[in-house]
């Protein structure tokens, strides 16, 4: 009985080695070629890094005058794309880091764009940052979450690293301590 759970584990543990190969997605301590950095805190670790890098499909959100937008209007620049809501404590704790790593990127020319997925959309957004002193990140909202399913997103906080092709580097799911200097030269590896 127990060679059998044995198999089973091992050929569960293959299927997803072949999923993930299929997908072209590897975790990012599996890249021969990327090694993650070393030390207590690790840079990003829950990212999955996209190898080779992956154009994403087309998907939009609005801005804070209500005007569509998309990654498209950030070709040519890197860009850290964090989905969020306001009833999401990871979320809510990543923000003050997010906006200190967009006045840290500004010059670099990297975009930190937080999407919220919040249901009252970015009237939410707006009270959500004023509450809450959030300063430097745009307003950005998706009340129906269409990018979510777009980009096959199933939980939130999410972040994705986008180069300045458009492409997708590597993705996140969870809150990042981006002040961590290791964060921030992962960052710049992948997308700067």
């Amino acid at each position: 009985m127990q060679k059998f759970v044995r198999r089973g584990v091992l050929a569960a543990g293959g299927t997803l080695l072949g999923a993930l190969t299929a997908r072209k997605w590897l975790p990012a301590e599996s890249r021969a070629e990327e090694p993650p950095p070393a030390g207590p805190h690790m840079a990003l670790p829950s990212a999955i890094v996209a190898h080779p890098p992956t154009a994403l499909p087309p998907f939009g959100f609005t801005d804070e005058n209500g005007r569509p937008r998309s990654l498209a209007d950030y070709k040519g620049r890197p860009v850290v794309l964090n989905f969020w809501a306001t009833w999401c404590v990871p979320c809510v704790s990543e923000l003050p880091a997010l906006s200190r790593l967009a006045a840290a990127t500004a010059p670099d020319g990297v975009a930190v764009l937080t999407v919220s997925v919040d249901r009252g959309g970015v009237d939410a957004v707006q009270r959500f940052f004023r509450s809450h002193a959030i300063v430097g990140l745009p307003v950005l909202s998706d009340p129906h979450s269409a990018a979510l399913s777009a980009l096959n997103i199933d939980g939130i906080p999410t972040t994705l690293l986008v180069d300045r092709e458009g492409r997708e580097r590597a993705r996140a799911q969870g809150a990042i301590d981006w002040n961590q200097p290791d964060s921030r030269d992962v960052l710049r590896r992948l997308i700067g």
